[in-house]
């Protein structure tokens, strides 16, 4: 979804970022899923910008713990290269544009179908300084939901009060404390997410696993 906070200073988008997380799913009708992200985003200014877009990279590595019935892929691998970029458009205006390429595999199906392309398009309007109006599309590159539409609003009544109403990830969050270089935030909210790969099932047959979650 478009982050649509304010642009951050110079110094600030000049930094690249490193990002570490990890999830595990619990066990639920015989299937526990493991999983661990480590995400690049690295600025291209001075090529482009200020604001300067981002190149984007990632790693997921995802273990599935199920019955041998199920036939599901044990060790699934995603690899992840892309692009964004936010560009003020005027005093009201911001367009956000992301483009990714996916590889995802358990690395015995490497074909066409481990493959995917993801992006999306968003406009977001500011009229004032506590509102933030956005809408466009998300191509997922999951073949059961393959776009997402993108609609909603951001409000924030207060410094350390922020409520998100954009769809398909809603979120309110409160601001817990805050020096001269770090703000900490607590939130609660929702969402859609989720994966697809590509695998071989026992027999060598190529098969793709789509995995959704609320």
């Amino acid at each position: 979804s478009p982050d649509t906070e304010a642009l951050p200073d110079l110094k600030t988008l000049l930094r690249p970022r490193f990002d570490i997380s990890a999830e595990w799913e619990p066990e639920a009708d015989g299937v526990e899923m493991i999983s661990s992200d480590l995400n690049l985003k690295l600025p291209l200014y001075p090529v482009f910008g200020p604001p300067p877009p981002f190149l984007t990279a990632g790693y997921s590595f995802t273990r599935i713990n199920a019955p041998v019935q199920l036939d599901l892929p044990r060790d699934l691998h995603q690899f992840s290269l892309g692009v964004s970029w936010m560009r003020p458009l005027n005093d009201r205006w911001l367009v956000h544009t992301t483009l990714s390429g996916v590889f995802a595999t358990d690395f015995n199906n490497t074909g066409s179908m481990a493959w995917q392309f993801r992006g999306g398009m968003f406009a977001i309007y500011r009229p004032n300084e506590e509102w933030d109006l956005a809408f466009g599309a998300l191509a997922t590159g999951q073949e059961d939901i393959p776009v997402l539409p993108v609609i909603g609003a951001t409000w924030r009544p207060s410094s350390s009060v922020k409520v998100n109403l954009m769809l398909p990830n809603p979120r309110i969050s409160y601001l817990i404390s805050e020096s001269e270089r770090r703000q900490q935030w607590a939130y609660v909210g929702g969402g859609m997410s989720g994966g697809n790969w590509a695998y071989n099932l026992s027999d060598g047959s190529p098969e793709r696993l789509n995995y959704r979650e609320w």
